[in-house]
């Protein structure tokens, strides 16, 4: 059965794969002394193993001067989101709130991911996906992560992105890999119970 991550767990996996990739591109920019990348670079061989934790007992990252009114200070999980925040990637809801046990879509997966890599929308979306308007919200947020092959939709024949459908823990393992262009995991044994080594997202 395929599970939706809620809010705060989605950031705390944001969280720890943004730690591990910026470590990992600014020691490869300082040992080559060339420019940064746009987008976070695996040459100096990123994988799902990079040691960063996120969760109760995990090391945190500095808390921002960014606060929601249903993230209490105490929570285990409330620096990571003001982390998140602070950095600009999510803003929360106009009524003050994050909202943490809630459901993230797979449109607030894009804006999520292209706000993470720092990249520009696309200005004039084509409409690449049937059910993505193209002056919906979030609509060039996900035209863009479709040029860079992060989705390919949710259908076999790539014509539907389903925006409004939340996003599984499989379908996050499969986004953040292809965004931060990690290799596959190399493992000979299943690391989870429920995660057999012929699923789509086991390399993720």
């Amino acid at each position: 059965m395929t599970t939706s991550p809620a809010r705060r767990a989605i950031v705390l996996i944001l969280a720890a794969a943004l730690a591990a990739v910026a470590a990992c591109t600014v020691a490869a920019h300082n040992a080559s002394g060339a420019s940064q990348p746009s987008r976070p670079s695996t040459e100096v061989g990123i994988t799902g193993s990079s040691g960063v934790r996120a969760g109760p007992g995990a090391a945190q990252p500095e808390a921002d001067e960014v606060s929601f009114s249903d993230i209490a200070e105490d929570a285990w999980y409330a620096p990571y989101i003001t982390h998140i925040a602070g950095l600009g990637i999510t803003t929360g809801y106009p009524d003050g709130t994050y909202r943490p046990a809630q459901p993230v879509t797979r449109a607030q997966m894009a804006v999520f991911l292209v706000r993470a890599l720092n990249l520009e929308p696309v200005e004039n979306p084509a409409g690449r996906f049937t059910d993505v308007p193209p002056d919906a919200w979030y609509a060039p947020h996900v035209e863009l992560i479709a040029e860079l092959r992060i989705t390919i939709g949710c259908n076999p024949s790539g014509t539907n992105y389903c925006p409004r459908r939340p996003v599984t823990r499989s379908q996050m393992a499969l986004f953040l890999a292809q965004a931060f262009q990690l290799p596959p995991a190399d493992v000979e044994e299943p690391t989870f119970e429920d995660v057999d080594a012929d699923h789509y997202a086991y390399q993720a």
